[in-house]
């Protein structure tokens, strides 16, 4: 007895290699959007991280020019460095306070911590932030002297006065900072106004 086998038909080899290639292309445009989708989050997350450090800086700031007697129009230190106030020099004349939370007197008159921020004139990237106490019992006099790097990336600074130092009673600060990353640079701008608590 004869037994007549079915014709199965299966894949010619042009099918195998269109569908070779529709998969070659989906799996390239699958990596593309991996690609991206991974660099666009990349992005937001430094552009996040340099807001949260400018807002950061920018608050303390602001809480330094609240607290301040007197923006100083300039400030000479013991070693007869001389800083000025400028757009991106803010000096700030702190009354010096001790470890009881008690304004220090010398007399009858009031003695004062000073605060400088400034951008480095040798690396206008970072902004420092420089503090001098002459008297033991603040509790800035362990901080006497130190001038600290607060921000790094810094592409511009502007301190801007109500009036000319020392007259002034209101400081605006504005920031922009910026990273690069991934072959592309990232910058944020913050800006805030800080007034003096004892100006009338």
């Amino acid at each position: 007895m004869r037994v007549k086998l079915k014709n199965k038909k299966g894949f010619t080899l042009i099918e195998v290699t269109i569908t070779v290639a529709i998969l070659g292309m989906i799996v390239v445009l699958l990596g593309d959007m991996y690609v991206d989708g991974t660099i666009s989050a990349e992005k937001e997350m430094r552009k996040s991280k340099l807001q949260v450090e400018a807002k950061n800086v920018l608050e303390g700031i602001d809480n330094n020019v609240k607290l301040s007697a007197k923006v100083d129009a300039s400030y000479t230190t013991g070693s007869n460095a001389v800083y000025t106030g400028s757009a991106t020099t803010l000096i700030l004349d702190i009354p010096a306070i001790d470890s009881s939370n008690n304004f220090i007197y010398s007399g009858s008159q009031n003695i004062y911590d000073h605060i400088i921020y400034y951008l480095d004139p040798a690396n206008t990237n970072n902004l420092h932030k420089l503090v001098f106490s002459d008297d033991p019992s603040s509790r800035l006099y362990s901080q006497n002297g130190s001038d600290q790097i607060i921000l790094n990336d810094v592409q511009s600074l502007a301190f801007t006065y109500d009036a000319s130092p020392p007259s002034s009673a209101i400081v605006d600060t504005n920031l922009t900072l910026y990273n690069t990353g991934q072959g592309n640079t990232q910058t944020v701008n913050v800006s805030a106004e800080a007034k003096r608590r004892n100006s009338e």
